[in-house]
């Protein structure tokens, strides 16, 4: 029997800046679940963003749920800021 995810895709989330890297943003959506905002789900503006332009360190984010897969401490949770619709601005 195939185990329940924590999220699902296209779930609204909400969660807390963590880290940033070169290629995106870690968002803390619970105690034990980190997903990765890459720097090209940020925003649908036509405009190359820098590690400058994510959201900073401790702010709260909403973004959607684009996949979610693996089990316990490997689960691997993608997300977008793009069609969250909730006011994200890399600004």
């Amino acid at each position: 029997m195939k185990s329940e995810l924590p999220y699902h895709d296209g779930q609204l989330v909400h969660g807390t800046v963590t880290r940033h890297a070169p290629y995106g943003a870690w968002i803390r959506l619970d105690p034990h679940a980190e997903g990765l905002l890459l720097i090209g789900n940020i925003t649908d503006a036509d405009m190359r963003l820098t590690e400058t332009d994510f959201p900073p360190i401790g702010a709260s984010v909403s973004a959607i749920v684009l996949s979610c897969s693996g089990t316990g401490d490997s689960l691997k949770i993608s997300l977008s800021t793009k069609d969250s619709d909730m006011g994200n601005s890399p600004h």
